[in-house]
């Protein structure tokens, strides 16, 4: 069994089966969440190595789910995934991911 975890957040499934599929053909143990809920779900009882977030969910958005994973860990990756992205929400995502980590 692989000793990497990475979870696959995003609202459709269509969207995690490829990411699922090529996360496991590099040895990766694959996990999924549809929302921020059912991540938050999750991490409750799982510890991930890494994080595919889809920026927008039913229930919030990936600066939620950053902010989720880098509060168990701080040194997780988390790579976010948009349609809609802007040089905005790439400085937003930047600054939440990183004030945790300086901040200690």
């Amino acid at each position: 069994m692989p000793d990497r975890k990475v979870v696959i957040v995003d609202d459709e499934a269509d969207v995690r089966l490829p990411l699922r599929r090529f996360l496991l053909g590099k040895g990766y143990a694959v996990l999924e969440a549809d929302s921020v809920a059912s991540l938050r779900a999750l991490l409750g009882q799982e510890s991930v190595d890494a994080a595919v977030v889809d920026f927008s969910l039913p229930d919030g958005d990936g600066l939620d789910v950053l902010r989720s994973v880098k509060g168990q860990d701080a040194s997780v990756p988390v790579v976010l995934l948009t349609g809609h992205g802007s040089i905005d929400l790439a400085v937003k995502a930047a600054r939440r991911a990183y004030t945790r980590v300086w901040s200690r």
